[in-house]
């Protein structure tokens, strides 16, 4: 499972597929947190 959360933790998306990637164009420009198979990676959409 991926889970994209705000940096407050609010969950804007979650995947419960095995895709390679995770579609966050609906996202606003900003900071957030993508946690995945126990791993949290922050990345800014531009």
């Amino acid at each position: 499972e991926r889970t994209v959360t705000d940096l407050a933790g609010r969950i804007l998306i979650r995947e419960k597929n095995d895709k390679e990637y995770i579609n966050v164009e609906a996202l606003s420009p900003g900071v957030y947190l993508l946690r995945t198979s126990g791993r949290v990676f922050k990345f800014v959409k531009e």
